[in-house]
């Protein structure tokens, strides 16, 4: 008779660690959960795969302020840690990231300035140049579509030149800012209020997209043409005299054009800073920070006061 086999010792399994489990949870759709372990990892030991795992997370279960953070947490690892990685893994590492960073931009209310305060941040106007220059028509929506970034307009322009982007949103900024080519403009506005309507991240932005590219196409005809009759522009941008009147109206309420309108005949004047004027305009805001640290160190010292005398 042979000899009796024993049992088969079963062979014990390694459990899987912490980060393995959130990936697990990840992967199979969990991903409050999955986030929740993210969380707790993070409380422990910071590393940039629960960060990526983290801002994934956010993001799909759409917690958009939360997300915002995410994305700041990750470019300031990368950015903090640049001799972890070699060029290739930063740039694509931050590439990943501006591409993740549409789904945050898109739907946060402060969205739209995070997308152009990082997207010319140096480093990662850099990776988009290199690894992903289709992403810089997202940023002429971002800068078109937010009255605040207008002052933007003029570095957008020479990006859009460098790059040759040939997307419709890029060619209607470039043609109607540098190229002064009024028909190509229209043609170019007319094709990407499409892409626009049409595109995931920006169909939201369709109406802030035409106000404002109108606005433009309206400012830069003013700027170049010192009078002409209202009806004109009101043909050109296929508008009613009494529409282009009010759309004057607002480009001389917000400051945009100096003119006035009288009798159906747009006066324009152009009023041109000298350079003492330009000078203090452009220090304004580094005087109005100064003021701001003044007052913290101030405020800092009388808590410290406050503190020894307790």
């Amino acid at each position: 008779m042979g000899q009796k086999l024993g049992k088969p010792t079963p062979v014990k399994q390694k459990a899987p660690n912490a980060l393995e489990q959130a990936s697990q949870l990840y992967e199979n759709g969990y991903f409050k959960e999955a986030g929740e372990l993210y969380s707790q990892l993070l409380t422990k030991n910071e590393s940039i795969d629960a960060l990526w795992g983290k801002l994934g997370s956010e993001i799909m279960t759409s917690n958009w302020n939360q997300a915002l953070e995410d994305i700041n947490k990750v470019r300031e690892f990368l950015d903090q840690n640049p001799l972890s990685y070699s060029q290739s893994e930063l740039l694509y590492s931050r590439a990943t990231l501006v591409h993740w960073s549409l789904f945050v931009f898109f739907k946060h209310p402060r969205g739209l300035d995070g997308l152009t305060e990082l997207f010319f941040s140096p480093l990662y106007l850099n990776a988009i140049q290199v690894a992903c220059p289709w992403l810089i028509s997202y940023l002429a929506t971002a800068i078109v579509a937010n009255k605040r970034r207008k002052n933007n307009l003029k570095e957008l322009v020479k990006i859009i030149k460098l790059e040759k982007i040939q997307d419709p949103r890029a060619l209607f900024v470039q043609a109607i800012l540098s190229d002064a080519d009024f028909d190509k403009a229209l043609v170019q506005f007319t094709a990407s209020i499409d892409l626009v309507q049409k595109d995931y991240f920006s169909q939201h932005l369709k109406d802030q997209w035409i106000e404002n590219g109108t606005l433009l196409i309206c400012e830069t005809y003013c700027r170049i043409h010192a009078q002409f009759e209202t009806k004109e522009l009101a043909q050109f941008i296929k508008k009613d005299v009494t529409q282009t009147e009010q759309l004057l109206q607002q480009l001389v309420q917000e400051q945009r054009i100096d003119a006035k309108v009288d009798k159906h005949v747009l006066s324009v004047t152009i009023h041109h800073q000298t350079p003492q004027q330009v000078v203090l305009e452009k220090i304004q805001p580094i005087k109005q920070r100064t003021q701001q640290l003044i007052q913290s160190i101030e405020k800092s010292e009388e808590e410290l006061q406050l503190s020894k005398s307790d």
